[in-house]
């Protein structure tokens, strides 16, 4: 039987509109809209750890580094996204999300993680825990969403890209922590952030760096993207630091043609979090990689992925009208 969740997704994607794009050093920016409206509203993690109403932990006192316990306190629902990074000394190391997870009412749930500060496995004497002002670095997402099996590899993937991105911005971290790296940067990178502002209809966005997309991350609504567009173009301006070019080339019809190769790509169904809410869609091709969480039939999430390695993507012919 074909999945009813695979027969729509192409047909949601098509119904985005494409803003012009918007450029910021060597960042570009183009929003996206959509006529479907989506007025489900979540709590972020950062919005319920300001109302102390989600409490954080490790799974026992040893701990376990593919795992966190997440309690939601409140009655509504929560989202973690994918590359969120949880930080802090309540925790015996910061980690890194591993896919994007929406967290019932009441509900505690254990959510996988990977470790973000390699020499760390301890919880000091402070009692602080917090969700840092960036998601893990935009080239790290697109890793880990395209290696959706072999858990010690992207692990030990992760632990390379961190200690070369310390190595590159001369970061002075002895447990090798990857909000260090932020924090490094952070007066170069909020200038970036700063500069975009976010039209009052877009529900997404598609980022790009020089002449290369890179992803696009698409939410429920318009009140989701202004909580985390900071965070994902800090995310990004991370990797666009050592990529300088003088000239974007990039237009709309490029992002058309991500989205038809989103299109294309192999899909599968990925089984949720134990106790959390929705279904997750995986799609996956040569040459980009990326999930979307559906519930109650709309999208909570939208996550896709340029593959590293690829420098650009195949060229499709077809009626662009709005570019």
């Amino acid at each position: 039987m074909t999945d009813k969740r695979m027969e729509q997704m192409p047909n949601m994607n098509l119904n985005f509109n494409v803003s012009e794009p918007v450029e910021k050093k060597n960042i570009t920016t183009f929003f996206l809209s959509s006529i479907e409206k989506n007025n489900n509203k979540y709590l972020s993690l950062s919005e319920a750890m300001d109302k102390n109403q989600v409490q954080i932990s490790e799974v026992n006192k040893k701990g376990l580094l593919t795992k966190l316990s997440v309690s939601n306190k409140s009655s509504d629902n929560i989202i973690i996204l994918n590359g969120e990074l949880i930080i802090g000394t309540q925790i015996r190391q910061d980690r890194i999300v591993d896919s994007t997870v929406l967290i019932p009412g009441y509900a505690t749930v254990l959510i996988n993680t990977f470790c973000g500060e390699q020499y760390r496995w301890s919880p000091r004497l402070s009692n602080k825990i917090s969700t840092s002002e960036s998601l893990y670095f935009s080239s790290g997402r697109a890793n880990n969403a395209a290696d959706i099996n072999n858990k010690l590899r992207k692990q030990c993937r992760i632990w390379s890209e961190i200690s070369e991105k310390i190595s590159d911005f001369n970061v002075k971290s002895f447990t090798n922590s990857v909000d260090q790296i932020y924090k490094k940067k952070k007066v170069n990178v909020e200038e970036i952030v700063n500069f975009f502002k976010i039209p009052s209809e877009a529900v997404g966005v598609a980022l790009g760096i020089n002449h290369q997309l890179v992803n696009i991350d698409i939410f429920s609504n318009n009140c989701m993207l202004q909580i985390y567009l900071p965070k994902i173009i800090r995310s990004i301006a991370l990797d666009s630091f050592k990529k300088i070019s003088k000239k974007s080339y990039l237009k709309k019809k490029d992002v058309h043609r991500f989205l038809r190769q989103i299109h294309q790509a192999n899909k599968q169904k990925r089984k949720v979090v134990e106790g959390t809410l929705g279904e997750e869609l995986q799609f996956n091709s040569e040459s980009v990689a990326g999930s979307i969480l559906y519930h109650k039939e709309q999208t909570v999430h939208f996550s896709a992925f340029v593959k590293e390695n690829k420098t650009t993507l195949p060229q499709y012919e077809y009626e662009d009208k709005a570019a």
